[in-house]
């Protein structure tokens, strides 16, 4: 974690107690995807005790168009701004939030992988018909959650890309289609887009090709892995359910 951003946490000045305060909000501000959610807003809204989001149903992530449309700039777009007109475009979300505290989360984001990619296009001029390729799994080795640099985030793509383009497994990212598009819980940036502040440096979070690690075999055990059976599950719980059942819709079965 960046020295900086660490003092958000732990230091007593007006600026990180209001950061801590409001930390959900700084971390909406920064995100690159939207939260999609049905929460209880009675419970949200209560000013004692402690805070409670409590959700019904499933929380889905959403990566919006690259330019806006009639409304104001927000999450992704917000990065293809200069500085001033950014710090000024975030500090509008709401007014409880620090500017110095905006100031020093954009000078953290300067080293996150996809803001660097995304603010890199700045002076391409994006056009409506250009479309962005996030990919949705990571080559390079996740065991110790490397972070990727900003060539191995994206790639620009544009109107006559090839139809049969392999691109199943990425998410596109369209200049101005007036849709979302949603993030999979499987994806290893699901984490890192919609949770900047808690991966600063873009470190990819959990997806399905993460190797085990500390795993004994004997030298006459072999490994078959499985990709997960999309049919049966469609959360993190259901996964982590048919691992404790010993149903092996991923990770591995070892074969004596």
């Amino acid at each position: 974690m960046p020295s900086s951003l660490r003092q958000l946490f732990i230091s007593n000045d007006d600026t990180a107690k209001n950061f801590r305060q409001y930390v959900m909000l700084y971390n909406s501000t920064f995100a690159f995807t939207s939260l999609g959610v049905k929460k209880d807003n009675e419970l949200a809204h209560r000013n004692r005790g402690i805070y409670t989001f409590r959700v019904q149903g499933q929380m889905y992530h959403f990566i919006n168009d690259i330019l806006p449309t009639q409304e104001r700039p927000r999450y992704i777009q917000l990065y293809f701004y200069d500085t001033d007109l950014e710090l000024a475009e975030r500090s509008q979300i709401s007014s409880e939030m620090h500017l110095n505290a905006l100031r020093l989360l954009m000078r953290v984001m300067e080293n996150n992988p996809y803001a660097r990619f995304f603010r890199s296009l700045r002076n391409l001029g994006v056009q409506e018909w250009n479309r962005i390729v996030i990919r949705a799994n990571p080559t390079h080795d996740q065991r110790t959650y490397n972070a990727p640099t900003a060539s191995q985030v994206a790639g620009i793509w544009v109107e006559d890309a090839p139809a049969d383009s392999p691109l199943t497994q990425d998410i596109l990212v369209y200049a101005r289609s007036r849709t979302s598009h949603r993030i999979f819980h499987y994806y290893g940036c699901y984490d890192p887009l919609q949770y900047p502040i808690l991966f600063p440096y873009g470190e990819t979070g959990w997806h399905r090709c993460i190797y085990r690690r500390n795993v004994r075999r004997r030298p006459n055990q072999h490994v078959e892995s499985f990709p997960i059976n999309e049919v049966l599950v469609q959360t993190v719980d259901d996964l982590l359910y048919s691992e404790e059942q010993g149903l092996y819709l991923f990770f591995s079965i070892i074969f004596m």
